[in-house]
């Protein structure tokens, strides 16, 4: 006979729990995420909230030493839901500041999946969208890049792969063939064929470095390649999912490709300021 890891009741026969109880366990935990989001992002009922968590909590058989992990479960979930259009407004921003305050979560914590850096980012990205040139990020250490006039450093990427496109030229073919003679004096050349030049066009990774975006230029600084691109110069962006491409305004310009680990920021950040 087992007995039920929820009610603690007989279960029936080699069962751990009732389905009623699963149920239960299940559908409540749910709720706790829901009132927990909610009030991350909206700032409402943030006085009643660690009680309506620790009611729900006991009647769905949730231990209550979970009541934190929906607290900060919720505020990720909020987090999400604000990123729905990759933007934080300012009050949801205000809003999710305020709960994380009040209720103690750290910001290591946060950002266990990365949620804080995606409030950072998108509180960024909405400053550059607005016009206004963001200073949230602390950079440590020296910068390798020289700056013009007026020109402002908005963020820095680490560890930024940076990649060409070529293309490759090679010759295949080509063979001399056989003569056979026909008649004295007379010979019939068979066989022979030129070579000929196939391109093919690769993507190399070139060097890896840091890449600064600034409402000027993109710089780049690796062991081997530093260089800077003006935005008024770059033609068309690409975006991929880790990172973008641009192509300059040049008729020799190959595409050339940045990959930084998250696309959709540095995509949206460069083509924002290139606008500014």
């Amino acid at each position: 006979m087992g007995y039920c890891r929820h009610c603690g009741d007989d279960a029936g026969f080699l069962r751990n729990s009732h389905r009623e109880c699963e149920d239960a366990n299940r559908d409540g935990w749910q709720q706790m995420l829901s009132l927990s989001s909610e009030s991350a992002l909206s700032g409402r009922n943030r006085e009643n909230l660690v009680t309506e968590l620790g009611d729900l909590a006991t009647s769905s058989f949730v231990p209550s030493e979970k009541i934190r992990d929906a607290l900060l479960e919720g505020w990720e979930q909020a987090v999400q839901t604000a990123l729905g259009d990759h933007l934080i407004s300012r009050e949801e921003e205000t809003n999710l500041a305020d709960y994380a305050e009040r209720f103690h979560l750290p910001q290591e914590e946060l950002d266990r999946n990365g949620a804080r850096t995606s409030v950072i980012q998108g509180s960024v990205i909405r400053e550059v969208v607005e016009g206004n040139l963001p200073d949230r990020q602390q950079v440590v250490g020296q910068i390798p890049f020289n700056l013009q006039k007026s020109e402002k450093l908005v963020w820095v990427f680490e560890d930024v792969s940076y990649l060409e496109e070529r293309v490759q030229r090679e010759r295949v073919g080509g063979a001399q063939g056989a003569s056979i003679r026909v008649m004295r004096g007379v010979y019939y050349h068979t066989g022979g064929f030129r070579s000929r030049t196939v391109e093919t066009t690769v993507t190399e990774k070139m060097d890896v470095g840091l890449m600064g975006l600034t409402n000027k230029h993109i710089y780049f600084a690796g062991s081997s390649k530093r260089f800077r691109v003006a935005y008024n110069r770059i033609v068309a962006f690409d975006p991929f999912s880790d990172g973008f491409g641009i192509m300059r305004e040049a008729q020799t310009a190959r595409p050339q490709m940045f990959i930084t680990g998250n696309g959709w920021f540095v995509y949206n950040m460069v083509t924002n300021l290139a606008q500014m």
